[in-house]
């Protein structure tokens, strides 16, 4: 079967999404289709999958998204970015204070 195949008889969208997420390879730049906060959207690469969350990284930046949060994963033609990730989340760069480091904090985006 073709992954178009594959992909067409997946019932589980988060399935369906940690496939895509798979072909994605450790040099490729992926480029964040939700609101962020204090980081770039382009520029990243994906670190790691597993059955809950996607790793993604860039620079000294770390964060793990929940595959629940990855509405769409596809291919893009920009010229500084091989895939698109599109979350149903927002991504912020939250300062240290009271002795805890800087971090990202992920939030689900509610309607």
């Amino acid at each position: 079967m073709t992954l178009m195949e594959i992909e067409a008889r997946m019932q589980n969208s988060e399935r369906l999404s940690r496939l895509r997420l798979e072909q994605i390879r450790d040099l490729d730049r992926v480029t964040l289709d939700a609101p962020t906060r204090g980081i770039p959207e382009r520029g990243w690469t994906v670190t790691g999958v597993n059955d809950d969350v996607v790793s993604l990284a860039m620079a000294a930046l770390r964060v793990d998204v929940p595959l629940a949060y990855v509405q769409a994963v596809y291919r893009t033609r920009e010229p500084d970015a091989a895939w698109v990730l599109a979350l149903s989340a927002r991504i912020e760069r939250i300062g240290g204070s009271g002795g805890n480091p800087e971090h990202l904090l992920v939030r689900k985006i509610t309607t």
